[in-house]
């Protein structure tokens, strides 16, 4: 519309966005094997000490000032980025009668990590990621990020998991207080990214979690069903629940969406989807 606000700038000339990426990464590895003689199943146990560092340096020109359609994609910021992990394992295997192979379970892992900024000048946030896996049905898992500058806690998870035959159940909880953000494609440990001086978010996420698979008929449909309540609201605000159709060649998932409204006075959100996996070609 004549003399009305320019909606979009057309302008011929090229803009190159010209990057120059490069970095490092160093790791070691000290393990020890403990003889437990059949304790509780076990022959032997593993465990390993692995120390990680990891380092990414971008520049270039025209980092700025560039359409973004796909934010992983096209914003990538000048980084001076270093990274640092320490990871425990234990692993066991298990007592094997002659004539049968033994088992191998991941029995613990407990990873600390943690980065510096030197772009932002900022640390970043402490991260940890706990998994312990007393047997093949029974599965703990548990990770969080803590603010060492003075936010504090941002955020957390808990998963235990339930695994029998034609069944996985699991039960766990969600709590984030940190706003959105686009964390860098550099950034490999999650929960070490701290995106600066943002004002913790008053929307905080904080719910538990409940999802359940079940073979309804062996090898050729599953029940799915997944819900999350919000401990604040004391509400349900999602559950899902599916089925999938396995074949020789193709398989048919439907799913069903129902959230809660996000206000008083409005009709919930229903959604119905539907994908058909052919062998080899992918999904539609």
């Amino acid at each position: 519309m004549a003399g009305g606000p320019a909606i979009e700038d057309t302008n011929g000339e090229p803009r190159v966005r010209e990057l120059l990426e490069y970095g490092a990464d160093a790791e070691s590895r000290a393990s020890r094997v403990y003889e437990v003689g059949g304790w509780n199943g076990l022959d032997r146990l593993l465990h390993t000490i692995e120390p990680h560092a990891h380092y990414i340096r971008i520049v270039g020109h025209n980092f700025y000032s560039l359409p973004l359609w796909t934010n992983q994609t096209d914003r990538i910021p000048e980084a001076n980025w270093f990274e640092y992990s320490l990871t425990n394992r234990i692993r066991g295997r298990t007592v094997a009668p002659e004539g049968t192979e033994a088992d191998r379970l991941d029995l613990f892992k407990f990873v600390v990590a943690s980065a510096y900024d030197m772009e932002a000048q900022n640390f970043g946030n402490v991260a940890g990621d706990l998994t312990i896996q007393p047997s093949k049905m029974l599965r703990f898992h548990s990770d969080a990020s803590y603010n060492v500058v003075g936010q504090g806690l941002q955020a957390y998870t808990t998963d235990v998991t339930l695994d029998i035959p034609r069944l996985i159940g699991s039960v766990g909880t969600r709590y984030n207080r940190t706003p959105q953000v686009i964390v860098p494609y550099f950034v490999q440990i999650p929960g070490t990214f701290n995106p600066g001086d943002s004002v913790p978010s008053n929307q905080a996420t904080n719910f538990l979690q409940g999802a359940a698979t079940v073979e309804l008929w062996r090898n050729f449909v599953n029940g799915r069903v997944k819900t999350n309540w919000d401990i604040k609201s004391t509400s349900v605000v999602e559950s899902r629940f599916g089925l999938d159709f396995k074949f020789d060649c193709w398989a048919l998932s439907l799913d069903y969406v129902r959230r809660a409204p996000d206000r008083p006075g409005k009709s919930p959100d229903n959604e119905f989807r539907f994908s058909l996996n052919l062998l080899g070609l992918g999904t539609s």
